[in-house]
């Protein structure tokens, strides 16, 4: 060994430096050194396998945002309303059970109630996520946005003039015939009852404006019905009349035919539903229809007596002051049939207006179900 003083060497044992005096210290051997390590009590089950507080929590809140998250991939197109209460109810279901299971676990085992609570519970939801993915109803494609524009083109069909709609606006279907999904050939029915519903509007149009061309406002005044020629153009506005009534008859038929043959082209099932639906609606309607038509009809039928009392008795009535005079004998039959004629005419208001309302009920109907289809859509 050396000298820690001046370095020189010293023989083994010395405990002097030959060279400087100085006492040499010799080196401490493992043996003499004591340790002052105090060993600590080894931890105990629930230490090594719990989990702390904050670490329990934040995976608490992350398994149940899971929840909501696996309920709305299982199923993306539902309501979020009923997406919510699944997840929460999934939630609650997948930690009861594992309540259940780390309680009992804990009775036999040593094991950290928290950390078992966690694990349980995943396990838990990962059975229920798989159980529910394989009950979850069949997707198809709904084609949505399809269906919302053949609604729009459906009421633009209804609300707009004639002249502002064509067949141009209605949307090609985007499959053929017989391979298109019950979405897609539900938006072709409504595109093409839409493209029926505008040219049966132009016809309707035609004949409303041919109607209100008809001077029938002057075929019973004192001064035509005293006159041959006011009873022949009387009696040829009554033909007219009844031409075009005819004509509303058949466009209106024509439409129901037309709409019955596209629903046939449906596939079997969206056929079954569809051909419901329009039969509830279109027997209101056509009822309505005949109605209006029947009491036209019959005003008609009484301007056409009033024309034949009035041919009779040419040469013997005459106009004075805006009124008609007739011999004593005709005149009470007369106001019989001007009474009757009055009164068809409240009918012709009652029924003309049943026919409106029955629009109005169909146009909103058309509005709900567009605003239906648009809020599903989005979502």
């Amino acid at each position: 060994m050396f000298c820690s003083a001046c370095g020189h060497e010293v023989a083994d044992g010395g405990r002097y430096c030959s060279q400087c005096g100085a006492q040499v210290r010799p080196p401490q051997t493992g043996s003499s050194i004591t340790s002052a390590v105090v060993p600590c009590p080894s931890p105990s089950d629930d230490e090594v396998h719990d989990i702390g507080r904050r670490r329990f929590w934040l995976w608490f809140f992350g398994l149940a945002a899971a929840s909501e998250i696996i309920a709305w991939v299982i199923n993306p197109n539902g309501d979020p309303a009923v997406l919510l209460g699944e997840g929460v109810g999934t939630t609650m279901a997948c930690l009861i059970a594992a309540l259940l299971i780390a309680g009992i676990r804990r009775i036999f085992t040593k094991h950290g109630f928290g950390l078992t609570v966690l694990q349980t519970w995943g396990i838990v939801l990962v059975l229920v996520t798989i159980s529910n993915y394989y009950q979850r109803p069949t997707q198809t494609p709904d084609h949505e946005a399809e269906i919302h524009s053949a609604a729009q083109n459906l009421a633009n069909a209804v609300t707009q003039p004639s002249s502002t709609t064509s067949a141009s606006a209605t949307p090609t279907p985007s499959a053929s015939v017989g391979q298109e999904t019950n979405g897609q050939a539900l938006a072709r029915l409504i595109n093409q009852s839409a493209e029926i519903y505008r040219q049966q509007r132009v016809v309707v149009q035609a004949l409303l404006a041919k109607e209100q061309a008809l001077p029938i406002a002057n075929i019973l005044t004192p001064e035509s019905l005293t006159s041959a020629q006011g009873i022949a153009t009387g009696r040829h506005v009554v033909t007219e009349f009844g031409h075009y009534i005819d004509g509303f008859q058949r466009i209106t038929e024509s439409y129901n035919d037309q709409v019955r043959g596209v629903i046939a082209t449906a596939p079997a099932d969206l056929r079954a539903q569809v051909e419901q639906s329009f039969d509830e609606s279109n027997a209101v309607k056509m009822a309505a229809v005949a109605n209006y038509v029947a009491v036209e009809r019959d005003i008609m039928a009484t301007v056409t007596q009033i024309l034949d009392l009035a041919q009779r008795n040419l040469g013997a009535s005459y106009a004075k002051d805006g009124q008609i005079y007739l011999p004593p004998n005709q005149l009470p039959q007369y106001q019989v049939l001007i009474q009757k004629m009055q009164q068809q005419a409240a009918q012709e208001d009652a029924a003309t207006k049943t026919m409106a309302d029955i629009g109005k009920q169909s146009l909103d109907k058309i509005k709900q179900f567009e605003s239906m289809t648009a809020s599903n859509g989005s979502h």
